[in-house]
Parts: structure tokens; C-alpha cells; sequence
């Protein structure tokens, strides 16, 4: 990956900030979060997460993975459609100790932030059917300090849950809205802005209405805020993200994308606080990329009043980490295309209706 320019002008990315243990929101503090959040939160640009899964790549892959992408990180067009890069925090820090962590310089060149996630997955959670809690809080605050100090600004932590009959149960919701707070204070706390990634693990037999999804992410959101309040998180300097509202995969009910815009739209204005920025929206597991775009096209278009200010989640498809995948660079890159003019309510639904149809075929 090439060295940043040293004349690069990208003054405004760096920061007298002093990376320390914080005790309260001072304005130094303050001011720093703020900064970081004015970078990541444009209009029609997002956010490309190059982390992988631990089940799939152990973590010398992922280093092999990431170097993969060294094209596609270099192209003078990623800067066009994003703000911020995900990273797996164990690879960032691998390449910290070994002194070969460019990548936050070469990113800062093209006004790119760089961000990890920061969460260790999701063990059983005891006295539950089935349901899982996000690890990762054991260290927290030492590898925050320890990334912040090599110029990564932002965090993401993912909780997910399953929607059925009994599920989530409050046990679940509470435990993981608690371990969030919990998260997103210590990530505050070290000048790093959080982003909480709520994903509902959308079953192949999974038959919920879109009702039943919507009480359930009622639930989910009322006692996530509730927990963050708890802890005195700053609403002001957290992100959302969250994928748009549907019903069960195997669901025989069609919602027209305008009709899942509107539920969506409509729930977060009941239960987010105004105060809430932003919200990345992401596309769900086992779901065409072409029916993401389509169902933020309708939401950028969806004409209910929103507090936030809409920005999206690029996640590059898992491939073989030892595969030369320069190739598919313009393909990645038109793909940002095409969600960032959706993110704007700009996309051309006639190709993407017609691409997904050959992709059903």
C-alpha cells in the first residue's frame, strides 16, 4: 500500500488532541468528538467495512485479506462515496506491533477516517433459547487508547438478535443494551466515536410479520436508549446502524420498498431520541445487494420527517483471502456508486429491478 504525500492536505484530519484517560466530558473531549462525527456524516457517502468474519478468517488471513484490498483502498475514486473504512481491530493492532499500520495516513490522504470493530462476537447467554450476548468489553478500554493513538477515530459493535414467537426475550434485549452502553462510554471516553450495529438475524424459516419485526425492534431500540442514557453516553457522538424493517424471509406477505420506508421512518421517529445524529443503514444476511438499494432509494424518498441524517454500510462480499482480487475494484467502486446515488433517492430502479430479477433467475 503506498505512503501517504507528506504536503497531503488533509490539515483538517488531524487534531492537537490529547489521547488520555478521560473522566468526564470535558471540552477537549467534547471537541474532539465532534470533530470526528463532522468527518463521517456526509451527504451521499458511507461507510466500506473490510472486517471479516472470526468463524471465516483466522487472524493472519484477515491481514492477508486486508492487504488483498490495497487497490481498491488506493483508488482516487473510494473517496467520492466514502468517509469511513472498518478494519477487525485485531488485525489494526497486529499491524500496529509489527510497525506496518499505514493504512489511517493513506485513508487521511483521501479524507477517508479510519475505524475498527472493536467487539470479540457473541457467546450463549445463560438462562436463554438460543440467544447470544456481544463480547469484548474485557481490555476495552486499553485497545481503544492504544487505536486512537494510531489514528483510528471510530469503533463499531455488533448485537444481534433472532425474531420469532419468544424471541428476543428482555433478558437478551436488557443484557445486550447494557453491554452497548457499556461499550459506547469507553469508546466516548477515549475521543472515539461508537457505532452500534443492530442486526436481526433474518432465519431462512423465519415467518415474523412485519408487525411482529417492528414490536420487536420497539422493544430492542426503547431499552438500548435506555441503557445509553443510564450510562451517560453523549447521544450527540453515537451512530446507529441498523438495517431497513422487514418481514420473516419466509414471510408470504409483499411490502412494496415505499411501504417498508415508511414503517422504518415512522418507528424511529417514535423511539429515537433528535439528539441521535445519524443512522448507517446496512443490508440484511441472505438478501440481494440490488433489494438494499432499492429499499434505501425508497427510504432517502420516504417523505416523513427525520431528525437524522441517512448514511449507509458497504460490507465487501467474503471471498478466498489468498485470491488477487484487484480485478474487482471497478466493480466494488460502482457498487458504492450506485448505493451512494440511492442514499440520495437518485438510483435507477428500472437496472436494479432488472438485476435482481437475474439474479433470482
Amino acid at each position: 500500500m503506498k505512503d501517504v504525500n507528506k504536503n497531503c492536505p488533509c490539515e483538517k484530519y488531524e487534531s492537537s488532541f490529547e489521547v488520555k484517560n478521560y473522566k468526564k466530558f470535558d471540552h477537549e473531549l467534547t471537541s474532539e468528538l465532534k470533530r470526528i462525527m463532522k468527518l463521517l456524516i456526509k451527504p451521499k457517502k458511507g461507510f466500506l467495512d473490510l472486517s471479516e468474519p472470526r468463524d471465516k478468517f483466522p487472524e493472519p488471513s484477515n491481514l492477508k485479506f486486508l492487504n488483498g484490498f490495497s487497490d481498491v483502498l488506493s483508488s482516487d475514486e473510494l473517496s467520492e462515496y466514502v468517509t469511513g473504512v472498518i478494519v477487525d481491530s485485531g488485525t489494526a493492532i497486529s499491524m500496529i506491533s509489527s510497525g506496518s499500520w499505514k493504512l489511517p495516513k493513506v485513508m487521511m490522504h483521501k479524507n477517508i477516517v479510519t475505524g475498527v470493530r472493536i467487539d470479540q462476537g457473541r457467546v450463549p447467554l445463560f438462562g436463554t433459547y438460543d440467544e447470544k450476548v456481544t463480547q469484548g468489553l474485557d481490555g476495552l478500554h486499553d485497545k481503544c487508547l492504544m487505536l486512537k493513538k494510531n489514528n483510528c477515530h471510530f469503533t463499531t459493535w455488533k448485537i444481534e438478535f433472532k425474531i420469532s414467537d419468544q424471541w428476543p426475550s428482555s433478558l437478551a434485549v436488557i443484557d445486550n443494551a447494557l453491554t452497548s452502553a457499556r461499550y459506547a462510554s469507553v469508546t466516548q471516553s477515549t475521543g472515539m466515536i461508537p457505532i452500534i450495529n443492530l442486526q436481526i438475524k433474518n432465519l431462512p424459516k423465519a415467518n415474523y410479520s412485519i408487525f411482529r419485526a417492528l414490536d420487536a425492534h420497539h422493544k430492542i431500540l426503547s431499552t438500548l436508549f435506555s441503557s445509553l442514557n443510564q450510562y451517560h453516553v453523549s447521544l450527540e457522538n453515537l451512530i446507529l446502524m441498523l438495517a431497513i424493517i422487514e418481514p420473516g424471509i419466509n414471510n408470504p406477505a409483499y411490502h412494496q420498498p415505499c411501504t417498508l420506508a415508511d414503517y422504518t421512518s415512522s418507528l424511529l421517529s417514535k423511539v429515537l431520541p433528535a439528539s441521535v445524529p445519524a443512522i448507517i443503514f446496512t443490508h440484511t444476511n441472505n438478501s440481494p445487494e440490488e433489494k438494499f438499494i432499492i429499499n434505501l432509494n425508497a427510504l432517502a424518498r420516504d417523505s416523513n420527517p427525520k431528525s437524522w441524517k441517512l448514511s449507509f454500510h458497504c460490507l465487501r462480499t467474503a471471498g478466498n483471502p489468498s485470491k488477487n482480487i484487484s480485478m474487482s475494484t471497478l466493480a466494488l467502486i460502482d457498487n458504492l456508486k450506485k448505493i451512494s446515488e440511492a442514499s440520495d433517492g437518485q438510483a435507477d430502479e428500472q437496472e436494479l429491478y432488472q438485476s435482481l430479477i437475474r439474479h433470482w433467475d
